[in-house]
């Protein structure tokens, strides 16, 4: 008797028994649902191993303001806006550390002078992000960190708040700091 296990989804017969009715039936399932096979294996090879984030979980307070920046995405900039019918950069971060309680001053330079400071190596999502601003010493420009190398930020007039990338080769070379309004119990 030969037995074909079908993939429901793609029709597709990945695994066919032979007529031996000592074959593992199970390991015959696991194989023809596990991705990447198209073959059975033999005994000698080990099962894969899952991939596992060696990252440590990001608390609640950090989750919610990063929700919080990305919902705001597409919304227009506004000078002085800090709501959701506009922002403009430090208005978002006060906007997102509002939603967990946090009082953060409201200008980008306040921020930028009273964050506790975090190194690029140990940036987390809901951390904040500072740029110099060319040609107009001492301004800053704020954006929020979602991780994987993306922020949130409002960019300037007529624009909107969109996401942007610590590797743009823009933001690489004015990135000046990192930091955060969150206590150390927050992550």
């Amino acid at each position: 008797m030969s037995v074909a296990l079908i993939c429901f989804g793609c029709g597709k017969a990945n695994v066919t028994a032979p007529d031996n009715p000592s074959t593992d039936q199970h390991a015959l399932a696991r194989q023809s649902v596990e991705p990447g096979y198209n073959r059975p294996r033999s005994q000698s090879e080990p099962d894969p191993k899952p991939k596992i984030d060696s990252r440590p979980p990001v608390s609640k307070a950090r989750q919610a303001i990063v929700q919080a920046a990305t919902t705001a995405v597409g919304t227009p900039y506004r000078w002085g806006g800090l709501s959701p019918k506009g922002f403009d950069c430090s208005g978002l971060v006060v906007y997102t550390y509002r939603k967990i309680g946090i009082h953060v001053p409201r200008t980008a330079k306040s921020q930028f002078k009273n964050c506790t400071a975090v190194t690029r190596r140990n940036i987390k999502p809901a951390d904040l992000v500072f740029f110099s601003v060319p040609r107009k010493k001492g301004v800053v420009h704020v954006g929020i960190y979602i991780g994987k190398g993306q922020f949130v930020h409002a960019p300037g007039r007529g624009r909107k708040v969109t996401r942007a990338s610590l590797d743009n080769i823009y933001f690489k070379q004015h990135l000046i700091r990192a930091g955060n309004f969150l206590k150390k119990e927050s992550g």
